[in-house]
């Protein structure tokens, strides 16, 4: 049972916009493995934070690949990020950065017919002078996934896997590969009676529902569970 303490000061009127964050939905890093002589990780997160499919149309995928004991980003990187929903494929491309974050731009869209999921995706971009087959991402071109990603709630898998770093001519003896997950916030809204009349909570929860939600008038207390 998780229990928010609503202070006296706080206007009940707010209630109707918007009651909270049920978890906060940051970026999750992958858990660090060898690369030479160094440890790195990737981290990605989306941004907006609280991305909603329902009211955004965009959103940027930031994948950030760096040194877990420097916290310093490893430059010049060849890329194959994936995205899946459970065991489905939505999305596989290739991507070089110089910088060691990349970003994509997410243009979310539900629409597909197609079996295999991934066939309704599409990709734009530069192609990168060096590495043909991947998209180029800088501040001045950055890369476009549109397709059934990132477009309802619940979690999706970020797959990345190292091609090539330090040099984008040279590739990495193998892929090393990561896997971090994304959570999208579902919303939920609970009539709430109190002596002033009854008010709506909307409640924005990146995991699992939110059950017997429960409003005490005495202590000013939300009760639910989850």
């Amino acid at each position: 049972m998780y229990k928010l303490l609503i202070f006296l000061a706080l206007a009940l009127s707010l209630f109707s916009v918007s009651f909270a964050h049920a978890q906060h939905h940051g970026g999750q890093a992958a858990p660090p493995i060898s690369f030479g002589d160094r440890k790195v990780t990737v981290s990605t997160w989306l941004d907006p934070a609280d991305f909603n499919p329902k009211e955004d149309t965009s959103a940027t995928l930031h994948v950030r690949f760096y040194d877990s004991d420097t916290n310093t980003n490893i430059e010049r990187v060849t890329y194959r990020v994936q995205v899946l929903s459970g065991d489905t494929l939505l999305a596989s491309q290739m991507f070089f950065n110089k910088n060691g974050e990349l970003l994509v731009k997410i243009q979310p869209n539900s629409q597909c017919s197609e079996k295999d999921i991934w066939r309704c995706t599409k990709y734009e971009g530069n192609k990168d002078p060096v590495v043909p087959s991947a998209l180029e991402s800088t501040a001045e071109s950055i890369p476009i996934i549109r397709g059934p990603l990132f477009d309802k709630s619940g979690p999706f898998t970020v797959k990345v896997a190292i091609i090539g770093a330090s040099n984008p001519k040279t590739q990495t003896a193998q892929d090393i590969d990561f896997e971090t997950k994304i959570n999208i916030a579902q919303e939920q809204q609970f009539p709430l009676a109190t002596q002033s009349g009854k008010t709506t909570v909307t409640v924005r929860s990146f995991q699992d529902e939110l059950t017997n939600f429960q409003f005490a008038e005495s202590t000013k207390t939300i009760s639910f569970e989850m």
